[in-house]
């Protein structure tokens, strides 16, 4: 017969060897918490609940170990986990249920009776969460690992980061009451994480009461770490810099008020930084704390998202041999997540680690408010000596110190325009970065769109240039709201540059529709991946890029010329046969709605669908110029102020009610059996009556022009340009001539407009087009 004592003794013979860093306890607990929550936690339903272990690790107190055992290995895991008396699986779930309301829990269901036939599951469940997930191999693991997997787990990570947001939003209004500056809040976090580094300072600073005497102690630590990895003149700078700190009169004036914030930056900031190594923190702090001021758009700043920052990393594959350049450093966010991606593959080697922080990671950066960012973020991640200038990337002597470096990997968000006339464009940083990279090195680089398209001699010059040194190997269009965080509204793409490689004639570039990375804006978090989405979309899109992969609606190849527009938008054709009909009978349903909330029907008919012999897919296809299909016009356009009283619509860029914003008469008003669509293409509407229009609408006609067709015409358009036109991508005239639309055809080149205006008529609502 199987027996139980036999899995149990495998448990207590592993955990026996690690006596010195975890407690092992079975059916109970001496620790008065636990006991509670097992108060009632029977496995048959009443009572108190005595699972086979209970492990406690002394490095994390917040962290449990619950296991069930079981000898028959069928009795391992039930199909749905419900049944906790007779499998493992289940009775460490039952347990974690009950654990993980004041706890994180590692549930470890093991059955068999040896260790060569044992079957072990993990499943990690984090306090206040539903259910746990699964997390670790098959196999049981010495405390440490343990440990290093509970930090490394997405979903644990996704719990500390939300808190440390919490934390950060409620640290800002607390210094806002104690009336420091937004631009020094930062600085004042960074400089006390940094004799957070010193452990006499860590140990003695909870013993200070009096606070003008720990804010001269916490200047005094930060100056002593940093001496040793910076010269005399960065140290100068930043003593300056840090200076402020010992005169921040409402927060020293309180005795213990800074010492109770040093506190919570220990427990809140500087345990997260140590427990999720390589994380832009002070770049964040930087962005929550200027979110109201909105001085960092002001200042050209726009920091760039974390997870973009590991992206760029993963796109140019950094290793542990890569040398990373950044000349517009920020907070230094590109560095650390090439150095995290470094680390990684120095695969625990001491020495090379210590050459990748030493020797292979430089930055410069201008902004004297910004650089002591950089040296802190730099500093407490431990790069052994910070290789970050406090310089304009253009100076001589910078560019010269920097080439000697010999850097395989730039990596860059420019400053974004803020004053065209005095600032630098943002192709001169890319075009000074490629400079500095030795030959065949890769640069990424996140820009505005619209340096990317060619609106002006100015940027096809720029554009020659790189092509006429360098290669462009892709661009990818990035989410509209990407930069939401930081009040900052720049559509934005990245591109891949290879230098010192001339961009050979008739070579493709890879062009990707990288809009969707899973990420949404939710109220009072800003945009957040509540889903976790992003691990997934992120290795999906540097498969695609690494491949080249051509995929439909996301990448496609082509060729450019410095003339072309350099985005994917320019190009990607929607697959038709993913239109339905329900698609069309949208359409149908919004016009007729329009209508009668406007008075032009009395009411609204809804025949049913008749059987149709007409299917979409009956049909050959074949995608259209709209230029050349139909006639295009934008004409003079009227101010809604200048309106008289009158019935005409007044047809604008809303995407609401048949892009109506109101009614009145005026001189200029066109004819009606016609296609309006604004300029951020959001939606195209059929015009049957004589309107009047605002700005930047687009009027489209053809000699076929029905109510049907027009129908069948306005859903395939915002089908075809659904998420690729905005306001950084808007869609002018040029860009709507040159768009392509899918049509069914009779011939090839000849659209078939009878089957168009019949499958129309033969959808429900359809009747009530003869009204009109």
């Amino acid at each position: 017969m199987p027996n139980e004592r036999n899995t149990e003794e495998i448990v207590r013979s592993h955990f026996r060897q690690y006596a010195d860093q975890v407690e092992v306890e079975e059916q109970k607990s001496k620790h008065r918490r636990i006991e509670k929550l097992l108060a009632s936690a029977s496995k048959g339903g009443a009572g108190r609940g005595y699972p086979e272990f209970l492990v406690t690790l002394k490095d994390e107190p917040d962290l449990l170990i619950v296991i069930e055992c079981k000898a028959d290995r069928n009795k391992h895991e039930s199909p749905d986990r419900d049944r906790p008396i007779e499998f493992a699986v289940d009775g460490a779930m039952h347990y974690s249920s009950y654990l993980s309301k004041e706890f994180d829990v590692i549930c470890i269901g093991i059955s068999g009776e040896t260790h060569t036939d044992a079957r072990i599951s993990h499943f990690l469940h984090l306090k206040g969460v539903a259910c746990p997930t699964p997390i670790f191999d098959e196999t049981l693991l010495s405390p440490s690992d343990y440990i290093r997997g509970y930090y490394n787990n997405p979903d644990k990570y996704r719990q500390d980061y939300d808190s440390l947001k919490s934390f950060l939003r409620i640290l800002n209004e607390r210094l806002h009451r104690n009336k420091v500056a937004e631009s020094n809040r930062a600085l004042l976090i960074s400089a006390i994480l940094i004799a957070l580094e010193n452990p006499s300072f860590k140990r003695s600073y909870g013993a200070e009461n009096d606070s003008v005497e720990l804010a001269k102690d916490i200047q005094k630590r930060v100056l002593a770490e940093l001496k040793a990895d910076l010269d005399e003149e960065k140290l100068r700078l930043l003593e300056q810099k840090f200076s402020f700190i010992e005169h921040e009169t409402a927060l020293i004036q309180k005795d213990g008020e800074l010492r109770e914030l040093v506190q919570q930056i220990d427990s809140e900031i500087n345990s997260f930084i140590k427990n999720h190594e390589y994380r832009d923190v002070l770049g964040e702090l930087y962005v929550e704390f200027l979110r109201y001021a909105n001085k960092d758009k002001g200042l050209g700043i726009v920091l760039t998202p974390p997870h973009i920052t590991e992206l760029f990393a993963d796109l140019a594959q950094v290793n542990k041999s890569s040398i990373v350049y950044d000349n517009c450093a920020g907070t230094g966010g590109f560095l650390i997540s090439a150095m995290k991606r470094m680390i990684t593959d120095a695969k625990g080697s001491e020495e090379l680690e210590t050459r990748i922080k030493n020797s292979q990671l430089f930055g410069v950066e201008l902004q004297a408010d910004i650089f002591p960012l950089a040296v802190s973020n730099m500093f407490i991640h431990q790069d052994g000596k910070s290789n970050i200038e406090q310089a304009s990337c253009f100076d001589t002597d910078i560019i010269a110190r920097m080439k000697i470096k010999r850097p395989t990997v730039g990596m860059l968000n420019p400053p974004y325009k803020s004053n065209k006339r005095h600032d630098k464009e943002e192709w001169e940083f890319v075009l000074n970065n490629l400079d500095i990279l030795g030959d065949g090195g890769i640069c990424i680089a996140i820009i505005p769109m619209q340096s990317a398209l060619s609106t002006s001699d100015k940027i096809i010059n720029f554009k020659s240039k790189l092509m006429k040194k360098h290669t462009l190997e892709a661009v990818l269009s990035m989410p509209n709201q990407l930069f939401f965080n930081s009040k900052a509204s720049a559509v934005t793409c990245v591109m891949v540059i290879i230098a010192h490689r001339p961009h050979p004639k008739g070579k493709k570039v890879w062009l990707a529709l990288a809009k969707d990375d899973g990420y949404v804006v939710e109220m009072h978090k800003g945009r957040v991946d509540p889903d976790n989405k992003w691990p997934s979309i992120r290795d999906q899109w540097v498969r695609h890029f690494l491949n080249r992969d051509e995929v439909p609606y996301f990448s496609e190849m082509r060729e450019l010329n410095p003339a072309d527009e350099w985005c994917a938008e320019a190009c990607i054709t929607r697959d038709y046969r993913q239109l339905t009909q329900e698609d069309f009978q949208y359409s149908l349903r919004l016009l007729t709605g329009a209508m009668f909330s406007q008075g032009k029907l009395n009411a609204v008919h809804s025949q049913p669908i008749s059987e149709s012999d007409l299917r979409l897919t009956d049909r050959e296809w074949e995608y259209f110029n709209i230029g050349e299909t139909f006639a295009v016009t934008l004409g003079p356009y009227t101010d809604k102020r200048e309106l008289i009283e009158g019935s005409l619509p007044y047809i604008t860029r809303t995407a609401s009610n048949n892009g109506v914003d109101g009614f009145g008469r005026h001189d200029t008003s066109y004819e009606g059996n016609c296609i309006t669509i604004g300029a951020e293409g959001v939606v195209a509407f059929y015009q049957p009556d004589e309107f009047l229009k605002g700005n930047k609408v687009n009027i489209i006609r053809h000699e076929r022009m029905s109510a049907g067709i027009g129908i069948f015409l306005v859903t395939v358009m915002d089908f075809a340009h659904k998420g690729t036109y905005n306001y950084g991508y808007a869609l002018v005239k040029a860009r709507l001539e040159r768009s392509r639309i899918p049509l069914p055809v009779i011939k090839p080149g000849l659209p078939d407009w009878d089957f168009m205006e019949s499958y129309i008529g033969k959808l429900n609502y359809s009747s009530n087009l003869k009204k009109l």
